[in-house]
């Protein structure tokens, strides 16, 4: 009987265990963008909104960034990232792809999203689930960002 409990525990535990390397591979992998086209400066959309978060999480674009517009401060956030993870380093959109998020930089992307837990562990950002920019809805001022204790984006209000 004795032998039961214990198998019966220790099933317990390896279920939480699962259940919470999940959980953890869930949230890590949400603030990966999915980027399926090449995205450039003057393009908009969902996907632009994602990249600008993803950019966000990895402090390289400021909080009330998110507009869903790639203008140049999207674009230089890419080049920043591109710079770090040896996809480029200079030139243009057009010559060499500096600040075009093309394959090279989709992919680089895609690898620092799945890096495992101690990319995830080096920012707090990469445990916090995606809160979307209210894109559409009206606001007369800037969408700013609302932090949770963790430091996560709890949401946004418009400020005036």
């Amino acid at each position: 009987m004795t032998v039961h409990k214990r198998s019966r525990a220790a099933r317990a535990l390896l279920i939480l265990s699962v259940i919470g390397v999940v959980c953890f591979a869930a949230s890590a992998s949400a603030a990966c963008p999915p980027l399926s086209r090449s995205l450039m400066r003057g393009m908009t959309g969902g996907d632009v909104t994602a990249l600008q978060q993803f950019l966000i999480a990895q402090r390289l674009l400021s909080a009330d960034a998110a507009t869903g517009f790639f203008g140049p401060l999207t674009e230089q956030a890419v080049q920043s990232f591109q710079r770090s993870h040896g996809v480029v380093t200079s030139g243009t959109p057009a010559t060499t792809g500096f600040g075009l998020v093309g394959m090279k930089t989709r992919t680089a992307i895609a690898a620092s999203c799945s890096a495992g837990p101690s990319a995830a562990a080096a920012s707090p950002a990469a445990n916090c689930a995606p809160v979307d920019l209210p894109i559409g809805k009206p606001c007369s001022g800037t969408w700013k960002e609302v932090k949770s204790a963790q430091g996560c984006t709890a949401s946004w209000e418009c400020a005036r």
